[in-house]
């Protein structure tokens, strides 16, 4: 306790009585005051959330969980910058005092001070983590990407009734880990400047260029070599016609898989493998030269006829699930084939 002493004196002497002179300005004190209301409005929200009584509008999210935590930090620092702004204003007038107001452990009234700043200080830094966390998970969540922003409101539609509908946007943009992380809130904070300078492109370019690999996105979830077989396929068209006559297209698709003999057979047996390609253009659909490696590792190349001699310049990729499922769940249909379908379901429900 003799060792304890001493150093908590210098701390009351070096720091705590400056602080407490310096700290009686009206910075600090209107940043103590922003904290306190930002921070109680905080917890008020956090514990009406946590009875159930949630509210889905996307900007509510957007002030409880990230201007008021920017709010709260931002009066945390408005104090040390008062007392810093005090202490140089009173040393260019050569009124900093030799001794500062002393500090009396006997006076009751100052002791429960120090405990109320002692008490406010750790629920502080519980306020700023916790405030951290939700923000990070808000941001990370299909409501913020998809109602926030008015640009993404149709990508955001197609998600809801699309099969992916349960999966979260940042599980397919975002990716773990803190690279990942990074990388998306720095390509996040460009498309904010975009749209606030209205640069945006119009409309979304697709695909994303910058979307991970198949084989860490879908095959989470998705097993490649799981083998299919043939799926039938029964599209109903209705003519313009008065009797909106039918016709039915059957299509038997050859998807196949990896089978029980590891034989790679259907489109996905085929996909299985290796196979390269190159577009010449932003939208991936024009592809004049493709590469497959067979099972022999020899290579087959397939190339249009005004390609040339050798690997046209474009764009080379090797292809994987998502260069075919380029809207696995944000997926838009025509007007016209979206009467096709009302059509179809009217007529399985009728029968």
């Amino acid at each position: 306790m003799q060792g304890v002493r001493p150093v908590f004196d210098r701390f009351r002497e070096g720091w705590v009585r400056p602080a407490l002179f310096f700290g009686n300005n009206p910075i600090s004190l209107a940043g103590g005051a922003i904290t306190t209301a930002s921070g109680v409005t905080m917890i008020g929200y956090w514990l009406v959330e946590l009875f159930g009584r949630f509210n889905d509008n996307p900007y509510l999210g957007i002030i409880f969980f990230l201007l008021l935590p920017g709010l709260f930090v931002g009066g945390l620092l408005l104090i040390p910058i008062g007392i810093w702004v005090r202490r140089k204003k009173l040393q260019r007038a050569g009124l900093i005092p030799v001794a500062y107001p002393k500090i009396d452990l006997n006076d009751h009234v100052f002791r429960h001070g120090i405990d109320i700043v002692l008490v406010t200080t750790i629920a502080n830094l519980l306020v700023v983590a916790m405030a951290s966390y939700r923000g990070a998970a808000y941001m990370d969540s299909p409501q913020f990407c998809g109602q926030s922003c008015h640009v993404m409101h149709p990508e955001y539609t197609a998600y809801k009734i699309s099969a992916h509908s349960h999966v979260a946007c940042v599980e397919c943009h975002i990716g773990s880990g803190a690279q990942a992380y990074f990388s998306a809130k720095v390509n996040g904070t460009k498309q904010l400047i975009e749209v606030g300078l209205n640069s945006y492109p119009t409309p979304i370019e697709s695909p994303v260029k910058n979307l991970r690999p198949a084989r860490v996105i879908c095959e989470g979830c998705h097993t490649p070599a799981k083998f299919i077989g043939e799926k039938l396929l029964v599209k109903s068209k209705f003519a313009d016609d008065e009797k909106n006559t039918e016709t039915q297209s059957v299509v038997v698709l050859h998807l196949g898989g990896q089978d029980s003999l590891s034989h790679l057979t259907g489109i996905h047996g085929v996909h299985l493998g290796h196979i390269e390609y190159v577009a010449t253009d932003a939208t991936r659909t024009t592809i004049p030269w493709v590469q497959r490696r067979n099972a022999d590792g020899s290579e087959t190349v397939y190339a249009n006829a005004t390609a040339g001699v050798g690997v046209p310049k474009g764009e080379r990729r090797v292809m994987d699930c998502i260069d075919c499922h380029n809207r696995a769940a944000h997926t838009f249909v025509t007007a016209e084939d979206a009467v096709e379908l009302i059509g179809t379901s009217a007529q399985i429900w009728w029968w």
